[in-house]
């Protein structure tokens, strides 16, 4: 069974080979230019610089985003974390915030400031 699944694929590779090998040269006139195409190299790396303006552009748009976010955070914002715990800030040091979690039993968790995923609006915390 092996055997006849190893010769079958064997064969279609053959026969894959024998096209690509047997291609006809192309015709021109002389040194081998095919007339005024965009060289595929310079192509490519088009296609790779727009890859990366788009990807790192976006990128750090985030971050200057989040930045922004991290240096105005101020006592009253309600926040939710990467943990997923919603609350109050009550407290922030240099890289510390503290945020009350429970309004009636008065709990309060100190987090590092990068912990806070996101401040939350008035429509969201409800």
């Amino acid at each position: 069974m092996h055997d006849s699944i190893l010769a079958a694929s064997m064969n279609a590779a053959n026969l894959i080979l024998a096209q690509t090998t047997s291609a006809p040269a192309p015709s021109g006139g002389g040194g081998g230019s095919s007339g005024g195409g965009i060289p595929p190299i310079l192509l490519i790396v088009v296609i790779i610089a727009i890859f990366y303006f788009v990807m790192f552009r976006d990128q750090r748009k985030k971050q200057g985003t989040r930045k922004q976010m991290m240096a105005n955070l101020k006592k009253g914002d309600k926040v939710l974390t990467i943990g997923g715990i919603l609350g109050t800030i009550v407290g922030i040091k240099d890289d510390e915030v503290v945020i009350k979690v429970d309004e009636a039993s008065n709990t309060k968790i100190t987090f590092a400031r990068t912990a806070v995923d996101r401040v939350m609006r008035e429509q969201e915390s409800k």
